[in-house]
């Protein structure tokens, strides 16, 4: 199988480094790129407008065009979920054709015309952020990272994020597209990923749940990477 791996809110292509070797272990082809301005191009001029979820979005379906990727499981990642989800929804028919299953890896599940910030309960307040800013990382959850010079090496990696993107309605997931929702069991309530998984719940929506915390990629490489190869 091609694996195409999208990162979350912070990270960049390095988050997935573990995975992709197991993966690569077992004979697949795997993709793992930085979203602009994340990751090792965090250093470049930010753009003078605000950065948008069509942004990323289109970089995605470029990616699998520009590589001629074929037969690809595409994963998100937190908000890299988000932004496969849009890259889908954008997709044109050939693209559309290359990718065999969307995976959402504690990542928000999100209906048509929503953002992120629509998985608030009505009763909480929300934030109302400038989509003009960027955020800065949150520490390394050390008591998910136990290993300190695996915290270490994240913590060193992690960059600011545009908030821009998370504030964008998305589109609607293809219904011929494969889906695959994979939620963590140690996850923070107030995640988006964790109230998505309440919503599914609620909706008896099904998915499978990793023993495990939001960061599965670096905390358990070999539990990610099983779950990305089972189908």
């Amino acid at each position: 199988m091609t694996f195409l791996l999208i990162h979350g809110a912070f990270r960049g292509g390095w988050y997935w480094n573990p995975v992709a070797d197991l993966l690569r272990a077992e004979g697949h082809l795997v993709h793992h790129p930085s979203l602009p301005w994340m990751g090792e191009h965090a250093g470049l001029p930010r753009p003078s407008r605000t950065l948008v979820l069509d942004d990323w979005a289109d970089c995605v379906n470029r990616y699998l065009t520009n590589y001629d990727l074929t037969d690809v499981v595409l994963v998100g990642h937190s908000q890299g979920g988000v932004v496969c989800q849009q890259a889908m929804a954008r997709a044109d028919g050939v693209t559309l054709q290359r990718v065999r299953q969307l995976v959402f890896l504690d990542a928000p599940f999100l209906d048509d015309g929503e953002c992120p910030l629509d998985l608030y309960p009505v009763d909480m307040v929300r934030p109302d952020p400038d989509p003009d800013s960027w955020s800065q990382p949150l520490p390394v959850n050390t008591a998910e990272i136990t290993d300190p010079s695996l915290a270490e090496w994240m913590a060193k990696r992690l960059t600011p994020t545009p908030v821009g993107p998370g504030l964008d309605s998305i589109g609607a997931i293809p219904p011929a597209l494969q889906l695959k929702l994979l939620f963590c069991s140690e996850t923070p309530t107030m995640y988006p990923a964790a109230l998505s998984r309440l919503r599914c719940d609620a909706r008896r929506v099904p998915y499978e749940l990793l023993q495990a915390g939001h960061d599965v990629a670096l905390s358990n490489p070999p539990l990610a990477a099983g779950a990305l190869i089972q189908r």
